[in-house]
C-alpha cells in the first residue's frame, strides 16, 4: 500500500531545527553546541516523517507503513525506536519537550521545525605556489628581497 507517509520520506529531507538541535538527515546526524550524535536510519526516518508534517499527529500506521514497509513487525519495534529517538533528543516522556506520545492514535513533535539552509559554506580555493608567486604583494616581497641582497653584496 503507498501512502503520503511513505512518499514523504522518498523525498530528499532538508536541515531544520528543533529546539535547540540541528537536524542532518543526509547525515543522520544530530547537533547542537558542538555535540554531534549519529543516529541509525530508522530512527532518524522517525524524525524526518512528523517534521515533514509539523503539528500533525503521525498515526502509527503511517509510522509502520513508512519505517518498515512490506514488513510486519510488532508495537516493541516502533516503541524501541521511539525510545531510542527520545535518548539522541534527550527527551522525557514523563515530561516531553520534543515527542509526544497522543495515545490511541500516534506522535506529534511538540518543538518547531524550522528549515535551514542546506548550503555549505565555501571554502575558500587552495593558492597554490603559482598564484602566490603573481600577486603583486608577493612580488613586491620578492623585489624588495632581491634589491637588499643585491645591496648587502656591493
Amino acid at each position: 500500500m503507498f501512502n503520503s507517509a511513505i512518499a514523504n520520506l522518498t523525498m530528499k529531507p532538508e536541515h531544520f531545527r528543533l529546539g535547540g538541535w540541528t537536524v542532518r538527515p543526509d547525515e543522520r546526524a544530530l547537533s547542537k553546541k558542538g555535540c554531534v550524535r549519529r543516529i541509525d536510519p530508522k530512527v532518524m526516518d522517525l524524525l524526518v516523517l512528523p517534521a515533514q508534517r509539523p503539528g500533525d499527529v503521525v498515526s502509527r500506521n503511517d509510522i509502520f507503513d513508512a519505517l518498515w514497509p512490506n514488513v510486519v513487525v510488532g508495537d516493541d519495534a516502533l516503541a524501541k525506536t521511539v525510545s531510542r529517538l527520545r535518548k539522541a533528543l534527550g527527551d522525557d516522556v514523563a515530561a516531553p519537550r520534543f515527542i509526544e506520545t497522543v495515545p490511541k492514535r500516534g506522535y506529534r513533535l511538540m518543538a518547531p521545525v524550522v528549515p535551514v539552509s542546506t548550503a555549505r559554506p565555501r571554502r575558500p580555493e587552495a593558492r597554490g605556489l603559482r598564484t602566490l608567486l603573481f600577486s603583486p604583494i608577493a612580488r613586491a616581497v620578492i623585489a624588495a628581497s632581491m634589491v637588499g641582497a643585491i645591496a648587502l653584496t656591493t
